[in-house]
């Protein structure tokens, strides 16, 4: 992005860690005039009842209100406050609890309900940039800043902004910024983009606050916790959460009955009960919302040459006229795997992998398409939504990948459809 001039002001996400005290910290020794927002994501904890049709309280069970809670959840804003008055800067808190449950908490429960899966700390930080730039209008402030690892480049030849992987691979939080808009990111600024962690956790021993130099490397998000069978209990009719039966992929045997597809998870672990054939562990490889069934199968016997996306976002200067090269990420710590990306219509694609793939998908996991494997650019993002083999996809089109270099054009080119195939989990 063009580089802002000194003695402007900017926001900075504040969250009481290192990552943003080090970016507050930079970008105040470079002339700029910080204040720092935290937002406040959970209000007051409190009970709610779970059996309402129970006779007396004896007989009712209580549960916790907001149970959620990621590492990326700020617990103490005391904190927070002493890191700001250690760097000698506002502070102020934005109270966004009925934000966040709308625009995230309720997207959480409806995939859990479908036995899907939601990238909620992507769009968790698409919701809090839309936050900040709104307090950054109220206080008359053009900038914001976070601590992602990430880089963002304005391309004159496509007038738009991009968001490229960061310099330091083994802690890139590119993926994280794949959904963010063209305001979002044409007002952004990321001091850490040149940096890698360790050369920050030095940068963080001039500060006068200690911090906790432990850091995980795979945070817990809401889709890994182990409460949130109690969120959607509280969020929803009970009509919703529908009782099925699990049954063994390979031959469609009959195992269990399992009491609602929202207490289990593509590549649980299910252990066969005693004097089945075959008895011992499997795993979940599939949920099918239609019937509220449960499929399982030993994780090995499972692989697939393609997947099938939906609600494709992208740049508008992606030329989607012909196949592409690229290469996909379907987690922030999962690895860069090289794809052909086939264009279709009504925001859909597929991906062919160069080589197959072991084990199973889950509807909805995002798909980043970046043009590299190494400070490559994002191309787009998608929502998982089916997979298979090769051999059961015809092409309407037998035409090569483009080359890199010819995947960004200024104007845009309608697709040329696939012969129409439905992909069902």
């Amino acid at each position: 992005m063009t580089k802002p001039k000194k003695k402007e002001s900017v926001i900075v996400a504040m969250s009481g860690r290192m990552d943003s005290t080090v970016t507050a910290y930079l970008l105040k020794n470079q002339g700029f005039n910080v204040i720092g927002v935290t937002l406040q994501f959970y209000g007051d904890e409190k009970e709610v009842r779970v059996n309402s049709a129970a006779e007396n309280d004896d007989d009712v069970e209580f549960i916790n209100l907001n149970p959620i809670k990621s590492d990326c959840h700020i617990e103490d804003l005391n904190q927070v406050k002493k890191i700001c008055d250690v760097l000698e800067i506002p502070h102020y808190v934005v109270a966004a609890k009925k934000i966040f449950e709308d625009k995230i908490l309720e997207y959480v429960v409806s995939a859990k309900i479908e036995g899907s899966t939601y990238a909620p700390c992507v769009y968790c930080n698409r919701v809090k940039l839309d936050i900040l730039l709104e307090k950054a209008d109220k206080l008359g402030v053009k900038y914001l800043a976070t601590g992602h690892y990430g880089k963002i480049h304005w391309e004159a030849k496509s007038r738009e902004y991009h968001v490229y992987s960061s310099s330091d691979a083994a802690s890139d939080q590119s993926y994280f910024l794949s959904q963010l808009s063209q305001e979002h990111l044409s007002r952004m600024i990321l001091p850490l983009s040149e940096m890698r962690v360790v050369d920050v956790e030095k940068m963080a021993t001039l500060i006068n606050y200690k911090f906790n130099l432990v850091r995980k490397k795979k945070k817990m998000c809401f889709m890994e916790n182990p409460k949130l069978n109690e969120l959607v209990e509280s969020r929803t009719a009970e009509s919703l959460r529908k009782e099925g039966g699990i049954y063994r992929l390979d031959d469609q045997s009959f195992v269990a009955d399992h009491a609602g597809v929202h207490h289990h998870h593509i590549g649980e672990v299910i252990k066969l009960p005693e004097g089945q054939d075959h008895a011992g562990e499997m795993s979940i490889v599939k949920i099918k919302s239609s019937s509220h069934n449960i499929y399982i199968d030993y994780v090995d016997r499972q692989e697939y040459e393609y997947c099938s996306l939906d609600t494709f976002w992208s740049a508008n200067c992606l030329n989607q006229s012909l196949p592409i090269n690229a290469f996909v990420k379907m987690g922030i710590w999962e690895d860069y795997i090289p794809v052909i990306v086939y264009f279709k219509n009504n925001k859909r694609l597929v991906l062919e992998f160069c080589q197959m793939q072991k084990g199973a998908l889950i509807a909805g996991e995002l798909a980043v398409l970046f043009s590299s494997s190494t400070g490559g650019r994002i191309i787009g993002t998608g929502r998982v939504n089916g997979t298979g083999k090769i051999g059961n996809i015809i092409r309407a089109v037998e035409s090569r990948p483009t080359e890199e270099k010819d995947i960004f054009s200024i104007d845009k080119v309608e697709n040329e459809d696939f012969v129409k195939q439905d992909f069902d989990f």
